[in-house]
């Protein structure tokens, strides 16, 4: 469209009001999903009709949430892309120092940390310099082509992750995250649901479940914690617009997998009571009334309970305030058995 217009990208670029460096990484795609405000910004350099205009922010908004010049997947098995391609890391070592970077990124971790998870309690006594030559091999294996910035960085006695949020599931994730929680408070509420969908849809399984050493990590806890929040909020937000059924499925995993969570079972009955399978919500209260007496001797929670009124009367499903005011206070109720503390686990639909 640039070359057609007849500019260059320096050009270009001074029209839009953005950097040389900006308008390259668009046009090469190394930013995958631009904002909407710099391709609104382009399509007035451009001149594009009213039409043009809301097809390029369409176009914009559907392309892949990762990069394809480096790819690092943690919300799931740990998985590499480089350029394109799958980069398999026989190395355990490698795949656990990655591993944690990957988790913590942009924030350096100590060479003894790196040591302890990728050697445990007896490590060799050249493991420091071990770990500087694991980090040798990892770069010359996930350094994209055409970066002279490196990807993993010697700082402050340890090593850091250095990557765009599309080059990282966690990071895009995040940024969902964030996105959909302010398009929600200022009422954009299609557009908040659709950022939290996919920052769900990242998530393939337990982060980095096959790197050893990390299952101890406290940022694992903290990370399903995070997970398990936009969860929630993906169902309020979707509940608000009628959208019940796109959050039955991933709903229904979550609670099979932590199958004391109340917060999440309120979201699943509502779910399915606004779908019209009001036996079917009333039956999931019936099964965690069951479970948490035999194996908690404890009622369900206000949360549930009022949900459940509400779903007797016929009543209109709670999301957001409602559910505020019912003493859900958007931390989540999870209650377990002391011999029981399984972990929190979300699955991609």
């Amino acid at each position: 469209m640039r070359r057609h217009a007849g500019l260059t990208q320096r050009e270009m670029a001074e029209r839009a009001n953005i950097s040389v460096a900006g308008l390259r990484d668009v046009e090469q795609q190394r930013v995958t999903r631009p904002r909407v405000s710099t391709l609104r910004r382009i399509a007035a350099a451009l001149e594009l009709s009213a039409t043009e205009a809301k097809e390029l922010v369409r176009l914009g908004s559907v392309g892949p949430l990762l990069a394809r010049d480096l790819r690092i997947q943690v919300l799931g098995p740990l998985r590499i892309s480089v350029n394109g391609g799958q980069v398999n890391l026989n190395s355990e070592r490698q795949r656990t120092i990655l591993g944690i970077l990957a988790l913590t990124p942009g924030t350096p971790v100590t060479i003894d940390v790196l040591v302890d998870a990728a050697w445990g309690a007896h490590p060799p006594r050249t493991a420091v310099d071990l770990v500087r030559s694991q980090m040798s091999r990892l770069r010359r294996r996930i350094q994209p082509n055409g970066r002279s910035a490196q990807v993993l960085v010697a700082m402050n006695s340890g090593y850091a992750l250095q990557v765009d949020d599309n080059q990282l599931d966690l990071l895009a994730f995040r940024r969902l995250f964030d996105n959909a929680r302010r398009d929600f408070r200022a009422g954009r509420i299609e557009s908040a649901v659709g950022d939290y969908k996919a920052a769900i849809e990242l998530w393939r399984g337990d982060p980095s479940a096959d790197v050893v050493g990390l299952y101890q990590q406290t940022v694992l806890e903290n990370l399903r914690r995070e997970a398990e929040i936009a969860l929630l909020e993906y169902a309020d937000a979707a509940a608000r617009i009628g959208r019940h059924g796109e959050t039955v499925t991933t709903l229904r995993q979550f609670v099979t997998a932590n199958p004391l969570h109340e917060s999440a079972h309120a979201r699943l009955m509502t779910a399915l009571a606004g779908c019209g399978e009001r036996a079917m919500a009333l039956e999931v209260f019936e099964n965690l009334r069951h479970q948490l007496a035999d194996e908690l001797g404890v009622d369900p929670s206000m949360v549930v309970r009022r949900t459940h009124e509400a779903i007797l009367r016929g009543e209109p499903a709670m999301t957001g305030p409602a559910l505020l005011a019912a003493g859900d206070d958007r931390v989540p109720v999870t209650r377990s058995a002391p011999d029981n503390l399984a972990h929190l686990r979300l699955y991609r639909s």
